[in-house]
């Protein structure tokens, strides 16, 4: 398949409607193990809440400690709000990693899973095996996604973070190379879109052999779906 630059061509955005409202972020309670050097921190380390909106991460500690990461251009790699390297990993889908190159750490298991707190996993390269939403826990997995222009497919290496209520996917964070689109799943299979800088939208939706697809503004956007599937195609993906 061709691959090259998104070609993002819609054009609701913030020039021509002015103001766009912020969408709202996705957050989740845990407990943040903070570790320095590889000993835990028992001053900083207890209760804290992942919050998640358009691929930044906030981590805010209960003893007022915060850390609010931007994306960098690699997957699984970002900036904290003092310009330092963070690298993010995932363990079963129940727990990650935060990781700074001065030898911080930050464990973080969902409330009301059974993460292990096990930071071994490498996340940002498809080895992981999330799990599916244990305890309402946001669920983040690489996979392929891509979209359909004027006949044209185009596929990319993507990020994507399920988000769970009541045992049920209400959400999820699609992270193409250059955007990020917010899905906010509906009944019927229809899905309230997000861009990036602009007005939320309405659109249909299907699912099928474990890939999702959806039509906005003449575009099929894609990606695997089902977690398996995304890293399989992700592991034989060729650029």
């Amino acid at each position: 398949m061709k691959t090259g630059p998104v070609p993002w061509l819609a054009c609701s955005c913030i020039a021509i409607f002015g103001q766009v409202p912020t969408a709202l972020a996705d957050s989740a309670a845990a407990t943040c193990e903070v570790r320095n050097r590889g000993e835990t921190q028992r001053d900083t380390t207890g209760a804290c809440t992942f919050s998640q909106r358009q691929g930044y991460i906030n981590l805010d500690l209960t003893n007022g400690d915060s850390y609010n990461l931007t994306p960098a251009s690699q997957q699984g790699r970002y900036r904290d709000q003092n310009g330092n390297e963070v690298v993010r990993t995932l363990s079963g889908g129940a727990a990650e990693a935060f990781k700074w190159k001065d030898g911080r750490e930050i464990i973080l298991t969902y409330a009301g899973s059974s993460g292990t707190g096990d930071s071994s996993a490498s996340g940002g390269g498809g080895d992981a095996t999330p799990q599916a939403g244990p305890g309402g826990a946001p669920d983040s997995f690489d996979t392929i996604c891509g979209v359909i222009v004027s006949g044209k497919n185009y596929r990319y290496r993507c990020g994507a973070t399920d988000f769970y209520s009541g045992g049920q996917k209400v959400g999820t964070e699609l992270r193409y190379p250059d955007q990020t689109i917010q899905l906010k799943w509906r009944p019927g299979n229809r899905v309230r879109l997000q861009f990036e800088g602009m007005v939320p939208a309405e659109a249909r939706y299907s699912t099928t052999e474990g890939e999702t697809n959806f039509v906005f503004e003449d575009k099929t956007y894609f990606y695997y779906s089902d977690k398996s599937l995304a890293r399989s195609e992700w592991q034989n993906f060729r650029e």
